[in-house]
């Protein structure tokens, strides 16, 4: 399944993932538009960005990991998506 972060047409964050296992990327277009754009929030965002771009560790050096690559996808990107008014969508 794949996991998107979009602002309108173009996509921030693409996550694919499969039942063990999952793949993150930025895409350095549309982030650095959005980041150009935010004049209060630059440092927040640069964190956050970063933080879904490092899922993959998150799922496997979590101890006790209770949530399928898909949950916490879902979640995270959920949070930021809501963080930074863009739209989750899966494909």
């Amino acid at each position: 399944m794949t996991h998107y972060l979009r602002r309108g047409k173009d996509t921030v964050v693409d996550i694919e993932t499969t039942n063990d296992d999952l793949m993150s990327v930025i895409c350095i277009a549309a982030y650095s538009d959005m980041l150009l754009n935010e004049e209060t929030r630059q440092l927040e965002m640069i964190q956050d960005f970063a933080f879904l771009q490092e899922l993959r560790g998150e799922y496997f050096e979590t101890p006790g990991q209770q949530e399928s690559p898909k949950e916490l996808v879902e979640r995270r990107l959920k949070e930021v998506g809501d963080k930074y008014g863009l739209a989750y969508v899966t494909d």
